[in-house]
């Protein structure tokens, strides 16, 4: 894995970073084929395809499902990941949740590090693929497949990830809904797949977010407001997408949705584009600077 020249002085051998391939690189695949991949026809996490440019391959992960991170005092977290919704996990494998949650709460994917950086790439296991095994491993009967499909089945992921520094690179929905929340407190980066359709909502102080010039294209924005909400002054309401709705007065967006709060620097794009400037010297700073705090921001 390679380390960021803005990393905090933390001793990296005691902290637990998420697993990343280093000497064992996805085979070779060739770019057009007339047969399905090997993961599509075994069920596994698929392939990721790029839109125009870059191509990222999910690594050779054993997917995990639920995985929580809570650093109040530092120690970044970096590498890959991949999600799997569908996969269950006994409770007692699982972070306790805070006063106040319900396991309906809980998000397949939660990193809190206020004080140090974040920078991870993620995968979510491709639906149908698991669809496709689940009809070859269930009985037939019809009483068996709804059952399935109401208590193991998840069509919303929901990811939620705070840092210091933030960078998210999310490379693949998997045909699934998403609920993305990403905070950085001194910095954003954030790269979506081109499959993502839904509401941008932007949290930011005076700096105004910035999006690549193949997402420019595709953001409508609908409102700014000075509403002070998350310690920014400025909520900007957007559109990534083309926005069609089924209904002249739709009650509610069902659809995948990603919230960004970003106090200082914002910049969002496609993830098969070249990857933004690095972070600037202020926002280093700010990054060692926070480093050293006792206390976990609030949140609110």
């Amino acid at each position: 894995m390679a380390v960021d020249s803005y990393d905090s002085p933390v001793d990296e051998s005691k902290v637990p970073l998420l697993p990343t391939p280093s000497s064992n690189p996805p085979p070779y695949q060739p770019a057009s084929t007339s047969t399905p991949s090997t993961s599509a026809a075994s069920g596994s996490c698929p392939t990721c395809s790029a839109g125009s440019g870059l191509k990222h391959v999910a690594p050779p992960l054993l997917p995990c499902n639920y995985y929580a991170v809570r650093r109040k005092g530092g120690g970044k977290v970096g590498g890959s990941m991949v999600i799997d919704p569908s996969a269950s996990i006994p409770g007692h494998l699982l972070m306790p949740l805070p006063k106040g949650k319900k396991e309906s709460d809980r998000e397949n994917l939660a990193i809190a590090v206020p004080y140090d950086a974040v920078d991870i790439d993620v995968w979510i296991c491709d639906r149908a693929a698991e669809e496709a095994k689940s009809s070859k491993v269930l009985p037939p009967e019809p009483s068996s497949s709804r059952q399935r499909a109401t208590v193991s089945a998840q069509d919303v992921v929901r990811i939620n990830v705070e840092g210091l520094t933030t960078q998210l690179r999310l490379h693949d929905m998997g045909g699934r809904l998403c609920d993305l929340t990403v905070k950085g407190h001194s910095a954003t980066r954030l790269a979506l797949p081109r499959s993502f359709r839904g509401p941008l909502t932007l949290y930011t102080n005076g700096t105004a977010p910035e999006f690549s010039p193949a997402l420019r294209v595709n953001v409508t924005m609908f409102y700014e407001d000075d509403a002070h909400k998350h310690h920014c002054k400025y909520v900007r309401k957007c559109f990534i997408g083309e926005y069609g709705a089924e209904q002249p007065d739709p009650p509610k967006w069902t659809g995948s949705t990603v919230d960004v709060i970003s106090p200082g620097s914002t910049y969002i794009y496609y993830e098969d584009e070249q990857p933004p400037p690095p972070f600037t010297r202020w926002e280093m700073f700010l990054h060692k600077l926070a480093s050293f705090g006792p206390e976990t921001p609030d949140a609110s």
